[in-house]
């Protein structure tokens, strides 16, 4: 009911990891000051509990009225004070919002013909593997679906309505906005380090708000190369700060390119482009 404890156990994890994306600079602040949890990280584990472990469901604690808001237990210091106590015995509760979002997002899930075929193919949720990898030292993993076909799998929830109603182009782009592919090979990677082999990456996308609707992508060669040379480069960056040399994005001079529309004449289709049309 909690992720207390793979949270606490030793090993480099992708979520830290993929900061070595950015630079070693990113990577070696983030491994110094691990990010705390969000509030939206709660309404994640409910969905999650619900959709893949829901014999655990029923179970899990929930959050007093009186200590309870929206998105999680109030800051007062009586609230804190329980919820502190109940993470101390390996509970993570959940208000009666959370539970009643993820109970719908579950069902859309298991209603829909390939979110439940992945479902049905993945017989192991959510395991922790924990292994060595040469010249890295302990790393450890925790993907949501894994099945002895070689299928694995990931559950994502598509909130972010600025991006409007989810679509597979949306889908698309928060997977490579969010490094999805970095994280699902190194899901991979660690596993290989103990023997298992995978055959086949999908994300199973669930909408946060009604009507609930879920996309399930396979991602193929293309993306699982992607992926490889994302955390390629994310353990470039470890070895960069173990080695105490902490560059930032861009550590050589740059030459910065001037955007097209500021160079030479600016006809008037530029100046249309701009919104600057009738301006002196």
């Amino acid at each position: 009911m909690s992720n207390e404890a793979y949270n606490q156990a030793p090993g480099l994890r992708w979520s830290t990891l993929a900061s070595g994306c950015r630079s070693a600079l990113q990577l070696d602040h983030d491994l110094r000051h691990p990010k705390p949890d969000m509030p939206y990280y709660a309404q994640g584990r409910a969905t999650h509990v619900a959709t893949l472990q829901p014999h655990l469901f029923d179970a899990w604690p929930a959050v007093p009225a009186q200590y309870a808001t929206k998105d999680g237990v109030s800051a007062k210091p009586e609230a804190q004070a329980w919820l502190a106590a109940m993470k101390a015995q390996g509970m993570d509760p959940m208000t009666a919002h959370h539970r009643e979002q993820a109970l719908r997002m579950a069902d859309a899930i298991h209603r829909h013909p390939l979110g439940r075929e992945t479902l049905e193919m993945c017989e192991i949720r959510e395991r922790a593997v924990y292994a060595d990898m040469p010249g890295v030292g302990p790393v450890k993993e925790c993907s949501d679906l894994w099945g002895k076909v070689g299928l694995l799998g990931d559950v994502k929830i598509s909130g972010n309505k600025s991006r409007g109603p989810m679509t597979v182009r949306s889908c698309v782009q928060t997977a490579i906005a969010l490094n999805y592919p970095g994280q699902l090979a190194w899901y991979g990677r660690v596993k290989a380090l103990v023997g298992e082999t995978v055959q086949e990456w999908r994300l199973i996308f669930v909408e946060a708000t009604a009507p609930y609707d879920v996309i399930v992508l396979t991602l193929g060669d293309n993306w699982r190369a992607y992926g490889e040379s994302l955390v390629d480069l994310a353990l470039e960056r470890f070895a960069l700060v173990q080695q105490s040399r902490l560059e930032g994005q861009a550590p050589g001079l740059v030459e910065a390119e001037l955007p097209n529309y500021l160079v030479g004449d600016a006809d008037s289709s530029d100046v249309a482009d701009l919104g600057l049309e009738g301006v002196e």
